[in-house]
């Protein structure tokens, strides 16, 4: 006997790989009435799709975040650049120094 045939290969088809156990459901089960057939397709065809789209909207919610993510880093570097160009310099600091201008009275 084959064991692509057995009811047990096919269950674990269905579970593990939607797609290949219906399809061996169909053409291996013959014994099986049509209605268990239909529904069985329909139960694991669906909960493949919902498993897939859940899939896929979790990689989307990924990517927007690091999108975030990039733009917070872009924006602090950018304060960090106008204070070295501008503000730096008013207080007599010059480009890798902290000294503050001391005058003697």
């Amino acid at each position: 006997m084959d064991y692509f045939r057995t009811t047990w290969f096919i269950m674990a088809l269905l579970i593990l790989v939607a797609p290949v156990g219906i399809i061996a459901m169909w053409l291996f089960k013959v014994d099986w009435h049509r209605d268990s057939k239909v529904a069985l397709s329909a139960i694991f065809g669906m909960l493949f799709v919902f498993l897939c789209v859940a899939s896929a909207s979790r990689v989307s919610m990924k990517v927007n975040t690091n999108l975030v993510e990039t733009e917070v880093v872009t924006q602090s570097t950018t304060k960090i650049n106008v204070y070295e160009d501008y503000i730096g310099p008013l207080f007599g600091e010059t480009e890798g120094s902290l000294a503050i201008p001391f005058t003697a009275h």
